[in-house]
């Protein structure tokens, strides 16, 4: 059954930075409007509504990671004890099994994408010395 989450695979695409909270909350606002009966593009089999609300909570909490922690690990750190902190209440009356696997399914989205953003991200010194000189160079040209 292919349902409306995000792409898992390691050769999606890099998000850069900027761009990731934005992104989750949209997904948040999407899953919410498919578990409020909102009919999927074509292709799209809808998982049962408790799923996507658990979906939508995920990805909300990774939107708002990504707002309140400055640096991209904070916010990845966050999620992985939001994530512990799920799957070791395994109490189903606060939340159906299917709301948990929707909530834990987003929130490893969440992270795997923002590892690959910060993969992509891995500061090199050098190159920040080089541009610096390089600026360097055309100030005094001036």
């Amino acid at each position: 059954m292919a349902d409306a989450v995000t792409d898992f695979r390691p050769s999606a695409p890099v998000i850069p930075r900027q761009k990731l909270p934005e992104r989750y909350a949209l997904a948040a606002v999407r899953e919410e409007a498919f578990a409020n009966g909102t009919a999927p593009p074509p292709g799209v089999t809808l998982a049962d509504a408790d799923t996507h609300r658990g979906q939508a909570a995920g990805f909300e909490a990774a939107s708002v990671a990504l707002q309140s922690h400055r640096r991209l690990t904070d916010a990845v750190d966050m999620l992985r004890r939001l994530m512990n902190r799920l799957e070791l209440r395994g109490d189903e009356t606060i939340y159906p099994a299917a709301w948990r696997d929707g909530y834990i399914r987003a929130v490893d989205d969440a992270v795997q994408t923002i590892e690959r953003t910060l993969e992509a991200e891995r500061f090199d010194a050098a190159r920040d010395r080089r541009l610096e000189r390089r600026v360097m160079r055309i100030d005094m040209r001036r």
